[in-house]
């Protein structure tokens, strides 16, 4: 048995999907240029990613959760006010449900060892 945490940027949130959509570039990744600076994550991983290769390795996910929630550091607040209120129509359609996944910055995820 044991116990696995695992902690990534989150390219599922709206932020970070809309950010893509925008820009072709996910929140916390680099773009290139800021590649040889570095302080930026360079492969993303989506929340599905995570769940095929914990199940590959033998683990189950016990709990997702997230440090908070999308933008809070990257906008302003009339920004915040003004993405949450474009995306709101889509979250009926945006899948999966959870808000974590939905509108976590940093997704963290507890795994179990399956015996």
């Amino acid at each position: 048995g044991g116990t696995l945490i695992v902690s990534i940027p989150n390219i599922m949130n709206w932020y970070s999907r809309l950010k893509f959509l925008v820009s072709g570039e996910y929140n916390n990744y680099f773009t290139g240029k800021e590649f040889e600076g570095g302080g930026y994550h360079i492969s993303p991983l989506h929340y599905y990613q995570i769940r095929w290769m914990l199940a590959q390795a033998g683990f189950e996910i016990e709990k997702t959760a997230s440090n908070q929630y999308a933008g809070i550091i990257n906008f302003s607040g009339i920004k915040i006010l003004a993405s949450s209120l474009l995306v709101l129509p889509l979250r009926a359609v945006m899948k999966p449900k959870s808000r974590d996944i939905l509108e976590g910055d940093i997704l963290i995820v507890k795994a179990r060892k399956v015996i």
